[in-house]
């Protein structure tokens, strides 16, 4: 059985892709702060920024194949603090990159639709990048790390994911842990983005792989929808109160952010629908399917 490192495993995407590999794979996964107690999978502490561990871990391990999950996400820590942006996101990449080409391993790395300026929405892999963000920049720079070391690997741009998350942080579980409680919450309806359910990407990631394909790709919904549509839908989903939730534009948000926020980060799925065996879900499939999920907890 093929040995699978998911780095990050702990985080969104990460925890995602150790479910939908289970039982496929034998799973080892990496974490900084906060470790899983999972029975299918083994974890090592971590700092991808520290380069002699990561090649210690690397070489303890021996993975056939790698997907770097883990980053310093938040817009406004990393235009606050570039320089640890920079060393998480840039030098640690770096660092997974070298190791992985000493261990002989797939690389698969997981970038972001921030490398755009958000713009016009619906970027392709064609489109120049423009990152308008400290972090959209280390991600960018990130991403060239990776295909300057490592030749055939496998870039992967999602665009907001959404899912179950081991510590409760994504975009879906924070609107629906509000509106269960029955608080109002402001949505920007002239923000849009093409959301993705973390086990629709896990398990597409996992099929890209199985199929050898390299190069750059953008995995993300099928579905270009505004913050507030996406929110609405949450509602439907899940039979709460429609009224709670409050169409808000950009201009008017009274909450001052260091970072820019982009006004469109959607982006076309087109090259990857082609390619892989996996159906991107539209915004409703998706949330039923996140439905099911909590569900099952």
């Amino acid at each position: 059985m093929k040995r699978l490192l998911v780095i990050g495993g702990s985080g969104l995407v990460g925890s995602a892709l150790l479910k939908s590999a289970s039982g496929r794979y034998e799973m080892f996964f990496t974490y900084l702060n906060h470790p899983l107690d999972l029975s299918d999978a083994s974890g090592v502490k971590l700092d991808i920024a520290q380069r002699e561990m990561v090649s210690s871990v690397m070489e303890q391990l021996k993975p056939d194949v790698i997907v770097h999950t883990a980053a310093l996400r938040s817009l406004d820590y990393c235009e606050e603090h570039p320089d640890e942006a920079r060393k998480v996101n840039i030098d640690g990449t770096e660092n997974i990159a070298l190791a992985a080409t000493q261990c002989n391993a797939r690389l698969i790395h997981i970038s972001t639709d921030s490398v755009f300026d958000g713009q016009k929405g619906m970027f392709t892999e064609d489109d120049t990048p423009g990152p308008v963000t400290a972090y959209g920049r280390t991600k960018l720079e990130a991403e060239q790390k990776v295909m300057e070391i490592v030749s055939d690997a496998l870039i992967v741009r999602p665009s907001s994911i959404y899912g179950r998350s081991p510590r409760g942080q994504s975009i879906a579980e924070w609107i629906l842990g509000q509106l269960k409680q029955g608080l109002s919450i402001k949505m920007f309806s002239d923000a849009f983005f093409s959301p993705i359910l973390s086990g629709n990407l896990a398990e597409a990631i996992l099929d890209m792989h199985e199929r050898g394909l390299k190069g750059t790709y953008h995995i993300a919904g099928s579905q270009r929808c505004s913050r507030y549509d996406f929110a609405l839908e949450i509602v439907r989903v899940f039979e709460l109160d429609e009224s709670l939730v409050q169409p808000s534009t950009m201009a008017q948000d009274e909450v001052k952010l260091r970072a820019p926020r982009p006004r469109d980060s959607s982006l076309s799925v087109a090259k990857a629908s082609g390619d892989i065996g996996i159906p991107l879900l539209d915004v409703r499939d998706g949330l039923i399917q996140f439905r099911e999920l909590l569900e099952e907890a």
